[in-house]
This record gives structure tokens, C-alpha cells and sequence, in this order.
């Protein structure tokens, strides 16, 4: 199961949904090999009543088959289900005291993990709201004029509804108005910050684009509505 699935039968409120997930396990299979189930055996009294009994019972002969490496007792499994049933078998024939070692056998084979440990909040947001790019504003909306005069410095101010652990900023790029756009190659990453924080940065502009005189931004957060707005000013 992926963390998407898990939230789409989650509690709606974030927060405890990612309690949830935290608090989900799932059970892996795991083979077990022939040298720890003898040990068991051995440990308890039970291998060499096995080994001596194997010589005239098949079904005892196929459990105790020292050709097989590996025992699967996992739950589920095809194999692990007729090894279990063999089991089963050795416990409602000559060898009931199997039955105190089949939890721990099974429990060898049937590892419980939770694939969902590390999830963080903002993972279950970015899933759960979907973040998209928007624009940002500035004097001239879509297309920022810049003269030939102005310096080489973006300075940005960011308005955060949510924390935020940055800000993801594309930049559109052109020398004269009757060009068609093109995509400047790397993003700028802004810094992050708490909830109602506005945040302002200045950089300088990226190498690449020195001689470009229209630009348009575009940002995004890690998910849709963790950042209000991105105002962005290109001058001195």
C-alpha cells in the first residue's frame, strides 16, 4: 500500500491522519532458514524425535527434508500456506507439542513493518492538496518589462499561510516582446518559514538570462494553499 492509498480511507484531519500512518504496520514475508528451525526444535525436545519418526512418515520425511535450506511459513504465501498445513498436520498427529512452537515459527516468517514511519506532515499535504504553480504578482502581471538600465537584483516577498520549508520559483524569459517565451532552466529556491511569516529575499540574476528584458514568475509551495502570495520586483 502507498501512503496516497492509506490517506484516501484516512481520518480527513491531517494531523491525525498522520498519526495513523505512523501507528499502520503491514506484515512482510520473510523465509526463515532450515538452521534456526532446527534450533528451535532442537531447543525444545522436538528435532530428534522428528528426525527418528521422518524415516517412516513421508509427511514427517518432507517437514524434516534437509534439502530444503529455507522454511516458509508465510502467511498468505501458496508454499507458506502448505507448510503451515503440514504443520498443522504433525500438530493433530504424533506431535502435539508442535502447537507451542508454531506461534513463534509463523511469527518468524510474518514481520510486522510500518511502511509509513518517516511520513511527515507535509507529505500528507502535498497528497492530500496538490500544489500548482501561480503566478507571481508584480507591477506588470504577466509580462515585467525591464529596462536596460536596471540592475541585476530579484527581490522577492513571500506571504506563507502554512510552515514552509521553501519556496520553488520559475522563471519565463525573453530579450524582446515578440519572442516567445522560454523556460530558464533552474529554479530559484526561497527560503522557508512559519505560518503568517512574510518573508523577503534579494538575489542577483541567475547567469543565463542577463540579457533578458521580460520576465514571468511562477511559484509553488510543497502543497496548494502554503503560500499566499509571491510579490517580485527586478531592479535596484
Amino acid at each position: 500500500m502507498t501512503l496516497t492509498e492509506f490517506l484516501s480511507t484516512a481520518n480527513a484531519n491531517d494531523t491525525t491522519a498522520l498519526a495513523e500512518a505512523h501507528a499502520y504496520t503491514e506484515t512482510q514475508g520473510k523465509l526463515v532458514s532450515r538452521n534456526m528451525v532446527n534450533s528451535i526444535l532442537a531447543q525444545n525436545g522436538m528435532y530428534n524425535a522428528l528426525l527418528a519418526a521422518a524415516s517412516s512418515d513421508d509427511l514427517i520425511a518432507a517437514f524434516m527434508d534437509a534439502s530444503s535450506t529455507q522454511y516458509n511459513f508465510i502467511e498468505g504465501d501458496s508454499t507458506g500456506n502448505v507448510q503451515i498445513a503440514a504443520l498443522d498436520a504433525l500438530i493433530a498427529g504424533d506431535f502435539p507439542e508442535l502447537a507451542a512452537l508454531k506461534p513463534p515459527l509463523i511469527a518468524l516468517c510474518n514481520v510486522p513493518f510500518n511502511p509509513f514511519a518517516g511520513a511527515t506532515i507535509e507529505q500528507v499535504k502535498a497528497i492530500r492538496y496538490p500544489v500548482t504553480s501561480e503566478l507571481c504578482t508584480h507591477p506588470a502581471e504577466m509580462d515585467y518589462a525591464v529596462s536596460a538600465s536596471n540592475k541585476d537584483l530579484f527581490s522577492f516577498v513571500s506571504t506563507l499561510t502554512d510552515d514552509c520549508k521553501g519556496i520553488d520559483v520559475s522563471i519565463k524569459w525573453r530579450e524582446d516582446a515578440a519572442e516567445a517565451w522560454k523556460v530558464f532552466r533552474l529554479p530559484i529556491r526561497l527560503q522557508g518559514g512559519s505560518a503568517g511569516e512574510s518573508l523577503s529575499q534579494v538575489i542577483a540574476r541567475p547567469r543565463g538570462i542577463q540579457n533578458a528584458r521580460h520576465f514571468e514568475f511562477s511559484y509553488q509551495g510543497q502543497y496548494a494553499g502554503q503560500v499566499s502570495t509571491v510579490n517580485v520586483t527586478v531592479g535596484q
